[in-house]
């Protein structure tokens, strides 16, 4: 089987975190009910897991550079991971104490880590456009500087010449008269 080599796998490192938070966080403790209550705490989630899920095929299949979906990918799985540390943090310092009732503990872990999710993939997405526009700046910057190195070169080549002639026309200023009236030659400087 030949693979593609257009697919980039860390998009599907993506998609995979939204699926598995959406899958077995969001949808286990996912109570359909018609309250305003269901929307903000189940909806929101599931949307937000689901598109996750969706962007993480995009990063795969799509046009994107390889960095770009490194980048998304380590910040995604960053953000996940920061989020289940201070999930396991604060469910360990609760001590079993009654702080986070059990009907509810699903739903805020899965809010938690979506969060963590999503934000990690904002904070990716902007990482890798600064790092591409840093690129663009520096490749910018030497052009120019690769200029200024030919005008320089172009201009003391120049200036050379004409020091060169002052500097004759002083020695024998009989051929100055001449020289004005005498149309030159250009000089070429290859």
């Amino acid at each position: 089987m030949v693979v593609p080599t257009w697919i980039r796998y860390r998009g599907f490192v993506v998609a995979l975190i939204g699926f598995a938070i959406t899958r077995f966080f969001v949808a286990e403790a996912l109570v359909v009910d018609r309250s305003v209550l269901f929307l903000a705490v189940g909806l929101l989630p599931l949307v937000a897991g689901l598109s996750l899920t969706v962007y993480g095929v995009a990063l795969a299949v799509g046009v994107f550079s390889r960095d770009y979906v490194a980048t998304v990918a380590r910040w995604c799985l960053l953000g996940t991971g920061g989020m289940a540390v201070v999930v396991a943090i604060t469910l360990v310092g609760s001590g079993g104490a009654g702080a986070i009732p059990p009907s509810t503990a699903p739903a805020l872990v899965a809010n938690v880590l979506i969060s963590g999710a999503v934000a990690g993939v904002i904070v990716g997405d902007r990482s890798a456009k600064h790092r591409r526009e840093r690129e663009r700046n520096r490749r910018q910057a030497n052009r120019a500087l690769f200029v200024i190195r030919i005008l320089r070169h172009e201009v003391v080549n120049r200036l050379g010449v004409k020091w060169f002639e002052r500097a004759l026309l002083s020695r024998h200023p009989e051929s100055a008269s001449r020289s004005r009236t005498t149309p030159r030659l250009p000089v070429s400087t290859t």
